[in-house]
């Protein structure tokens, strides 16, 4: 197994010991938090632990054949989550792209497509910015609010895959779904932070059989943005919460949000970005 000695990431340059963790450490329920430390146990891969004020994150892996790859799904994820928070990074889960020279982030719950409409996107020629972990800071001239480009690397299911006449052939399956992947980007993608102007929320339901677009507006702009917030339950013991709902007021009043409903048993991913083509023209003009 590759063992990097750092790692870079949204932005952050992070130290990587590979090592036992002190059993006073672990805890029973697998993962602790605070201002302090974050430790995360995931069976069978590894034991992560976060030190922030010494930039540095401990990994102690749980098998001999495990591979990087595989510890790089938590690490790049819930890991890397827990330092954008303490560095004081809104971070929300979704992907994003680029469209008209501004960010555009597609979000939602799990399941809901938001990986699958970025890829497609890409498909399209869009340039990539983040799958999964959207990592958002101000801007140090700017003062907007910017999205930090993520790893090159999106997660897709293999009919989705299918879908996008993408082979399979050496592309990483991701441990416990053995029907996902993890898909290199290789087309044109931001090395530098991108103001963010769109929001979109997808919301699959079995109730609807075409695509339905709706205005977010006033709180509830606030409310699409906390919903979708990444481990928002990492925020009160790391002292962050008052400052991310600043960071959520302060988006929310920086860009559009809008709340599209599709069919459950269908991507329609054809119609979707149509849709979101026409949406960015309309708001343009």
């Amino acid at each position: 197994m590759n063992k990097p000695d750092q790692i870079d990431a949204f932005g952050l340059s992070v130290k990587i010991l590979w090592q036992a963790i002190p059993t006073d450490i672990k805890t029973a329920c697998h993962r602790s938090c605070n201002d302090q430390h974050f430790y995360l146990s995931i069976n069978n891969v590894a034991n992560y632990l976060v030190v922030p004020k010494q930039n540095t994150i401990i990994i102690e892996t749980l098998e001999s054949n495990i591979s990087f790859d595989i510890i790089a799904t938590w690490l790049l994820g819930t890991v890397f989550a827990y330092l954008l928070q303490y560095h004081g990074y809104l971070v929300l889960h979704g992907s994003a792209v680029i469209i008209n020279n501004s960010a555009v982030i597609f979000s939602g719950d799990s399941g809901a497509g938001k990986s699958t409409l970025a890829a497609a996107m890409i498909d399209k020629g869009y340039a990539f910015l983040t799958d999964d972990v959207v990592a958002i800071k101000k801007h140090d001239t700017s003062k907007k609010l910017v999205i930090i480009p993520g790893p090159l690397r999106v997660k897709l299911w293999e009919d989705v895959i299918s879908k996008l006449n993408i082979s399979t052939d050496g592309l990483k399956k991701i441990l416990y779904k053995e029907n996902k992947f993890e898909v290199p980007i290789k087309l044109e993608s931001a090395l530098q932070p991108i103001e963010v102007s769109d929001f979109y929320e997808l919301n699959p339901s079995s109730d609807i059989s075409d695509i339905a677009c709706q205005d977010v507006n006033g709180v509830d702009k606030m409310q699409a943005l906390i919903k979708n917030t990444y481990r928002y339950n990492m925020l009160k013991p790391l002292g962050k919460l008052e400052q991310h709902l600043n960071d959520c007021s302060l988006l929310a009043k920086q860009i559009k949000i809008k709340k599209i409903t599709r069919p459950k048993k269908q991507y329609l991913l054809n119609e979707l970005i149509e849709l979101i083509e026409k949406d960015l023209l309309k708001g343009r003009k």
